[in-house]
């Protein structure tokens, strides 16, 4: 009978040792926050509802539509994330449509390829520069620019 109530006390210490460590280590549990939060009721699909509406179909139900709390979260950092990249990308295209332009008249196009063929010129390439003085007379003729372009093709 004395083994019988030490059999019965130590197992109920036992008992009551293991199910307080349980409890005290249920408190210590992680628990995943995206897995474990209470889900919202975002409402109905409207395109869903419709549809069902329309067909003539009671068979479906509508889609009900439940996001927990990190899924609004993230779609409301998206959302403000894409209303920057929209409103930066709208600043930048003012800018852009603000800035002069700079109109080149053909006089600017001739003195600027007169300035290839001379430095072409410079650097030992006489037929390139040739060729270039050749094609501002042609392209360029009613601007001041050929003039010297003949005087120069003249010393070659």
């Amino acid at each position: 009978m004395l083994t019988n109530l030490r059999t019965a006390a130590i197992t109920t210490t036992l008992a009551f040792t293991l199910t307080t460590a349980a409890l005290a280590q249920a408190a210590h549990r992680r628990i995943n926050p995206k897995a474990a939060r209470p889900m919202r009721f975002q409402g109905v699909d409207v395109n869903t509802a419709d549809r069902s509406l329309l067909s003539g179909s009671y068979n479906q139900p509508p889609t009900f539509i439940f996001k927990s709390d990190w899924q609004i979260e993230r779609e409301r950092v998206l959302a403000m994330r894409q209303a920057s990249r929209d409103a930066t990308k709208e600043r930048r295209e003012r800018t852009w449509a603000s800035l002069p332009v700079k109109i080149y008249s053909d006089e600017d196009y001739a003195k600027s390829k007169f300035n290839v063929a001379r430095m072409l010129w410079q650097n030992g390439r006489v037929e390139s520069s040739r060729r270039h003085l050749e094609q501002l007379i042609n392209d360029y003729p009613q601007t001041d620019t050929p003039e010297r372009a003949k005087v120069v093709l003249a010393r070659f």
